[in-house]
């Protein structure tokens, strides 16, 4: 039994330090969180279960989360990046990639802001050049879109317009593929299943990267439900945060019921955020029970310039009861429904587009 109290955590694993003037890593892998019963006890705990990024492999199973007292802004299983992304393009090579720094999204062409929790940061000069020598040494590369996608490797090096990494990739790249470099690890292969998550802010939360994610199984009452969310272009603030993505996620058998939602009382279960394309691939939403309000998501903040926010969407089989909305998706991505039901649904689906598939 674990009991959180002000501003605290009941389960917490940081990657980084919030101190600016204290740099350090740390990574977190394999690990299992079972059986438990986690509880708030005030209404300004910040949250249940909060995982920084670098952290990979977790499975979690048979928990329950019930609070003392209903707080709005508290996590409950909640996956948070922090560090720095960037997204660009390749344009072929397996091993030493070579890459468009031009390509490097950037607000108004201005260099990056140095981030004081790391002691790493690229900034782009005049020319949109990498300016230095290694600057992503040890960091992670992942094949976000095109030829080669879902691919990661570790960067042992690069140029201005070259990145190395440390063992050859399944092919060659192309002027397709789109990676993001990042400095932390991604959160991959997390498995959440036959969990309770009770009354708070967010229930099931991804704020950033998911790859080969599991949600299955879940019951949550009176919480936001289960969300993987994509920050590329959301906030005018961090430069670095341009591009993190998901890859290869499932939301799959749950049930959310009596949905009191972050600021709404509203529920969902999905992806939702971004403005980039590409930033979500392969998302699997199947056999959910949707009641009260909460409404099945594919939307992205708003549509990407240069092609589809997400692919490879598929909703099926979900049950939508007692809801204004059943399922919203969007127009800027493919997606594919079927066999899914409404009882008492107001507008069953909201957003079909030409990449819209309904069987």
């Amino acid at each position: 039994t674990l009991l959180a109290g002000i501003i605290g955590n009941c389960f917490g694993i940081f990657s980084t330090s919030y101190n600016p003037n204290v740099h350090w890593t740390s990574e977190s892998k394999n690990i299992i969180v079972e059986n438990n019963l986690m509880r708030p006890m005030t209404n300004v705990t910040r949250g249940v279960m909060w995982l920084m990024e670098q952290h990979c492999n977790y499975y979690m199973h048979g928990n329950t989360i019930d609070t003392y007292l209903y707080m709005s802004d508290c996590e409950g299983f909640c996956f948070h990046a922090w560090g720095e992304y960037y997204r660009l393009r390749a344009a072929g090579g397996n091993k030493d990639i070579k890459i468009d720094m031009t390509s490097l999204i950037t607000r108004g062409n201005a260099y990056h802001d140095e981030q004081p929790y790391k002691n790493t940061s690229i900034r782009i000069n005049e020319d949109a050049s990498a300016g230095v020598d290694n600057t992503f040494s040890g960091w992670f590369m992942y094949v976000v879109s095109g030829r080669g996608i879902g691919q990661k490797r570790r960067i042992t090096g690069n140029g201005n317009n070259y990145i190395t990494v440390d063992s050859p990739f399944d092919c060659e790249l192309d002027e397709t593929s789109v990676i993001s470099v990042s400095s932390a690890e991604q959160f991959e292969n997390c498995i959440i299943t036959n969990n309770i998550v009770k009354e708070l802010g967010r229930g099931i939360y991804w704020w950033g990267s998911c790859f080969n994610g599991i949600v299955d199984g879940n019951t949550l009452y009176g919480n936001s439900g289960i969300l993987i969310e994509d920050l590329s272009m959301h906030y005018t603030w961090k430069h670095t945060w341009q591009y993190m993505g998901h890859i290869y996620n499932q939301i799959i058998n749950n049930r959310m019921v009596r949905p009191r939602g972050f600021c709404s009382n509203y529920g969902v279960v999905g992806a939702s955020g971004g403005t980039l394309s590409g930033t979500t691939t392969s998302l699997i939403i199947r056999g959910n029970v949707c009641e009260d309000d909460t409404v099945i998501v594919a939307k992205p903040l708003s549509p990407a310039s240069d092609g589809l926010n997400y692919t490879g969407v598929i909703i099926e089989d979900n049950m939508s009861i007692d809801c204004e909305i059943g399922i919203e998706i969007d127009e800027n991505i493919s997606c594919t429904l079927d066999k899914n039901e409404f009882k008492n649904v107001e507008n069953e689906i909201v957003g079909v587009g030409e990449h819209t598939v309904l069987l």
